[in-house]
């Protein structure tokens, strides 16, 4: 079987030469003279025993003789041992060294080349290149102020102090590299290393790793770890370790604090206090206030004295003995702990201790004078008060609130007061409600007779031909002696009666103290309505109350309202109607006869409005004088009595139409006159039969007819002004009185 060549290790050079440039630059111009030089340097190497290492070593030009020098002396070629890798002739001067020994090989290796002639100056000497031969370290060792410390041992150190501790690495070669942990984390920038050569050994040598650290307690139980890094190790490491006895003083905390509040007799509770220490702490329980003395326990022989040094304390049921402050702490040869306190509040429910001023016994008191009712109660939480007035009403018992505090003040005692008081003492624990109540204390009320106002009615109203019931509440304590009830000049005793008006007896009321009182008035009549008054007596005194009776009128029903609109809009139909029939009745009959209505007045304003018209009028008659009239812009009036027959003719500039004659007698007017088509003046004939007095300047009065001539503008009509001016002025009114009428014709 062909031997397996161990490997062969070649040299790296770990240092820099900072001529390297210098060099490069020196070579190239022996190149170019033709002397040889270095191609390659040995460098520095590291292997392990048995092993090959090849010192590499190449030269240009090489002329000379290849030669190897270790620690300053000569070494040959020894077959298996120091050989020649390749052919030096041809410029490789490379050293394999077999079967490496840290005595015979380690060391500082120079490769050498002779002068290439006697005469030349270019013999060649490398710089020394050191061959490391391995040697593993033995384990490390932990020490603390220079004592070995066992490895998987304990180390005991103070939380807060700063701890030193050495870990020595020997007889390696190269020194090992030493690092720190902490469990699985490296202590990095917490130690330092030094390298020293072991004593009597040149070869080998001893790491030296420092740490410094101040640990605290929750390092406690972990593994510090020294690890020698080292290639001739078959693991490349090994490490010694030491568990942590990190000492402290206890810290406490409390455990079982209750959320809820505890109750007497029903609850439990442990509280445990739990101090965390290193050595172990001693706990101590303190009370602080409560009861002195506790059963099945250990006594309490002062405020603030030791309790228990238990670290558990149960309480199983609690009870209201339990209810103080308890405090915890805990030492050990480190220090004290901080102290912890909890009060423990034991919650029970309440109890009546005293109610008065007297129970189950009736308490007199005087009608409107005052008394005072006290309850006291015991409970934790303080409870709260009520007092309850419990009375018969209605047939059922009714309860009333009188007060929420542990005092009852009734001033103004009335009967509405009698009956039986309660007191109520409530707490709530864990949001329920604890209550208790009291025997009752029995309230009675003596005095002159009382109306009770709130529960008797001071009005009533009926409506007329109804019966009438008046009823008033009282309460007398004694019993009344007299009870009567007057109005106007009369005057009737409960339980008699007369006509319509009966006085019934009295009727027991709801507690055995009170009664009703009614009057009953038959058939009311509107006369009956007034005040009554009643009066009740009883050997106390007397007490009056009124109520005022009002009479109603039975109302109109609704359907006859109803008809009555209907019956009414129905009338103003008619109404309109029959007035609308007479309006058209009297139109027919006016344009039929001719006659002059007054309301064919708006169908004269039309006409003005339309045609522009000039009037004139003139007067005739058999053996008659005629007076006339004339009325002009600014011309004269003239005036004459007797028959007049008025012509309506249109007048443009001087010249007339043909007009329209009218018979006197008939009053008819006939108007004729077209709208003109353009502007003018209008002539209009007015024909009046009667006698007309004159208050111009015409100085007779003659049985004749009177002709009036009327020049005007047709605005002046429509504007409402006179017709006319300086003479005899017809307003538009005064036309609408006329006997004018348009021309059916």
């Amino acid at each position: 079987m062909a031997r397996k060549d161990p490997p062969s290790i070649v040299g790296h050079n770990h240092h820099h030469r900072p001529d390297t440039i210098t060099c490069a630059l020196t070579c190239t111009r022996l190149k170019e003279k033709g002397m040889q030089q270095f191609d390659r340097e040995p460098q520095y190497a590291e292997a392990n025993p048995g092993e090959i290492v090849i010192m590499p070593c190449r030269v240009f030009n090489k002329k000379g003789q290849c030669v190897w020098q270790k620690d300053g002396k000569p070494v040959g070629i020894y077959p298996g041992k120091y050989e020649w890798v390749s052919s030096p002739d041809l410029g490789d001067c490379s050293l394999r060294i077999s079967a490496a020994r840290a005595d015979l090989d380690a060391g500082e290796w120079e490769c050498q080349v002779t002068a290439s002639s006697f005469d030349a100056q270019d013999a060649l000497t490398s710089d020394p290149a050191r061959l490391v031969v391995r040697v593993p370290p033995s384990p490390p060792q932990l020490e603390v102020e220079l004592s070995p410390i066992a490895d998987g041992g304990n180390l005991t150190l103070s939380a807060g102090a700063e701890a030193t501790v050495r870990c020595l690495s020997r007889g390696g070669n190269p020194a090992a590299n030493v690092k720190w942990f902490l469990d699985q984390r490296e202590l990095v920038g917490h130690y330092n290393q030094t390298n020293t050569t072991d004593i009597g050994k040149v070869k080998t040598w001893m790491a030296v790793s420092t740490l410094t650290y101040t640990f605290t307690k929750t390092d406690h139980s972990k593994l510090l770890r020294c690890v020698a890094l080292h290639e001739a190790y078959p693991t490349k490491s090994r490490e010694s370790s030491v568990t942590l006895d990190i000492h402290y003083a206890p810290e406490v905390t409390l455990v079982g604090t209750p959320t809820v509040d505890l109750e007497e007799n029903i609850d439990s509770v442990s509280l445990r206090c739990r101090a965390d220490a290193n050595p172990p702490a001693t706990v101590i329980w303190r009370r602080v206030g409560g009861n002195p003395s506790m059963t099945n326990r250990a006594p309490v022989v002062s405020m603030g004295d030791i309790y228990s040094f238990q670290e558990t304390l149960e309480f199983s049921p609690v009870t209201r003995k339990d209810s103080a402050t308890y405090s915890c702490e805990a030492k050990n040869t480190i220090g004290t702990s901080n102290l912890i306190t909890i009060p423990i509040d034991i919650k029970y429910s309440p109890m009546i201790v005293n109610v008065g001023p007297a129970v189950s016994q009736q308490l007199t008191v005087t009608l409107y004078e005052s008394t005072r009712l006290e309850c006291q109660a015991e409970g934790n939480p303080l409870p709260r008060y009520q007092w309850l007035h419990r009375r018969p009403k209605d047939g059922e018992e009714d309860i009333v609130i009188r007060s929420e505090d542990r005092y009852l003040h009734i001033t103004n005692v009335t009967y509405e007061h009698q009956g039986e008081y309660i007191c109520i003492a409530t707490s709530t624990i864990n949001g329920l409600e604890r209550m208790v109540q009291s025997e009752a204390i029995t309230l009675r009320v003596v005095g002159p007779p009382q109306v009770l106002s709130e529960v008797s009615s001071r009005f009533i109203s009926v409506e007329r031909g109804d019966d009438a019931v008046i009823r008033a509440v009282f309460c007398a304590d004694p019993r009344p002696i007299r009870v009567s009830w007057r109005w106007a000049a009369f005057q009737m005793e409960a339980g008699s009666g007369s006509g319509r008006f009966v006085a019934e007896a009295l009727h027991k009321g709801k507690r055995d103290e009170c009664y009703e009182t009614r009057l009953r008035i038959q058939r009311v009549e509107m006369n009956d309505a007034r005040h009554y008054y009643l009066t009740v007596e009883n050997d106390k005194g007397s007490d009056t109350f009124y109520v005022t009776l009002t009479v109603k009128v039975e109302p109109v029903s609704m359907a006859t309202v109803i008809a009555v609109v209907i019956a009414c809009l129905f009338l103003i139909i008619v109404v309109t109607l029959c007035l609308l029939y007479a309006y058209r009745s009297e139109r027919c009959c006016f344009d039929r006869k001719g006659g002059s209505k007054s309301t064919d007045l708006e169908s004269m304003k039309s006409d003005v409005e339309s045609v522009h018209s000039s009037s004139q009028c003139s007067s005739s008659g058999n053996n008659s004088a005629t007076s006339q009239t004339s009325i002009n812009r600014g011309g004269t009036q003239r005036s004459s009595v007797g028959q007049t027959k008025c012509h309506v003719s249109k007048t443009t500039s001087s010249s007339s139409s043909n007009s329209s004659n009218v018979s006197a007698s008939s009053k008819k007017l006939n108007n004729t006159t077209p709208e003109p088509p353009g502007g003018g003046q209008y002539k209009t004939n007015i024909f009046i039969n009667g006698p007309v007095t004159s208050t111009a300047t015409s100085t007779t009065s003659l049985p004749s007819t009177t002709t009036t001539t009327i020049t005007t503008n047709p605005l002046s009509a429509l504007n409402g002004e006179s017709i006319g001016n300086g003479g005899v002025g017809f307003p538009r009114s005064a036309l609408r009185g006329s006997a004018i009428a348009k021309n059916q014709q």
